[in-house]
């Protein structure tokens, strides 16, 4: 706790992105009723979570609030 109180996600992004289980993989991000399918790339500097299009591997930024991943069965 006291690495992110001091450095934020400067340095934790990267060991979190090390960890991500969904690294690479399809996705679902279900926020209330809408869900978008995408490839989890992993998280940027702000904690937000970078998901890849596969229609046209444009690339679009999910942050917090109510929102969940799961991945594609």
């Amino acid at each position: 706790m006291g690495e992110y109180r001091q450095h934020r996600l400067d340095n934790l992004y990267k060991e979190w992105n090390l960890a991500n289980a969904f690294k690479d993989s399809m996705v679902n991000i279900i926020a209330n009723k809408n869900t978008q399918t995408g490839r989890c790339l992993g998280i940027d500097q702000s904690g937000a979570l970078i998901v890849e299009n596969p229609a046209d591997g444009s690339r679009f930024k999910v942050f917090g609030g109510e929102v969940s991943l799961r991945g594609v069965a």
